[in-house]
């Protein structure tokens, strides 16, 4: 069964509950209405892409996926 967005009716193929334009016009709006979300959104996108946090990031996850094969083969 085919998912629709709320907003548009157009049918969307992921998990959620809006198509991505949907999405971006709804987070566009957020930031016009609220500057300082959007200047927060900016500085933590660029906190996120330095080098220190993407290898802490990387290691994170490789942790988790580790973690989660460990509980599969003791199945």
């Amino acid at each position: 069964m085919a998912v629709k967005c709320k907003r548009c009716g157009k049918e969307i193929n992921h998990d959620g509950e809006y198509c991505i334009d949907c999405s971006r016009k709804g987070m566009q709006e957020i930031f016009q209405k609220y500057p300082d979300v959007k200047q927060a959104f900016k500085e933590s996108i660029e906190e996120m892409k330095k080098p220190e946090n993407m290898k802490k990031m990387v290691d994170n996850t490789v942790r988790f996926m580790d973690a989660v094969q460990g509980l599969q083969k003791g199945k």
